[in-house]
């Protein structure tokens, strides 16, 4: 979400959504300048696509079995210097390419928010889950300081039951706020 933001990608892009109907930066450019622009703008996805799988993805380590991949190597037999290296190369573009996929996705199915909806997306869903995941996360570092593997499973075990039913709360608070007061469906149809 915060990539996404950082992008000025939907549902973020409020700053350029209107103005990019009728004025704004977008219509003063045609032919190259755009395509520069565009190429910009997807160059930044880029980027954050390899920060994303650096930091959450374990960068250039294969992503199912990293320490088999590094005893056996993704082709086997061939497992010299210059194949991990290629190897490595290879995980990394692919993760890159993934978040590049997922992110252009994303743009193409989402609806474009009004700015009173990203408020309340920010303040009522993203602001107390992020007060929550920190309520969380320091109960569970005063109750498990140096944890281990099992130590992990039971943190994960209650991690994603909490982190599902904040957002069915999340989702049930945004839908109830969004209804117009009085207004049914014959109402809304001009039936009396």
């Amino acid at each position: 979400v915060a990539i996404s933001a950082e992008l000025n990608r939907n549902p973020f892009d409020v700053l350029e959504a209107e103005s990019e109907l009728v004025a704004g930066y977008l219509t003063e450019y045609s032919g190259m300048k755009y395509g520069v622009f565009m190429l910009a703008e997807f160059t930044n996805t880029i980027v954050a696509g390899a920060i994303f799988a650096v930091l959450f993805l374990q960068g250039w380590q294969w992503a199912v079995l990293s320490p088999l991949g590094s005893q056996v190597g993704f082709l086997g037999f061939l497992d010299t210097g210059v194949v991990r290296q290629i190897e490595s190369h290879f995980w990394f573009l692919f993760k890159v390419g993934l978040f590049a996929f997922a992110a252009t996705w994303v743009r193409a199915t989402l609806p474009r928010l009004r700015i009173d909806q990203i408020l309340s997306l920010a303040w009522k869903v993203l602001f107390p889950l992020s007060l929550l995941n920190v309520l969380v996360l320091a109960v569970e570092v005063i109750v498990w300081p140096e944890p281990s593997v099992g130590d992990l499973a039971i943190m994960a075990a209650i991690n994603w039951p909490v982190a599902g039913a904040a957002f069915f709360v999340a989702a049930r608070l945004v839908s109830l706020g969004t209804r117009a007061p009085g207004l049914g469906v014959g109402a809304a149809a001009g039936v009396r």
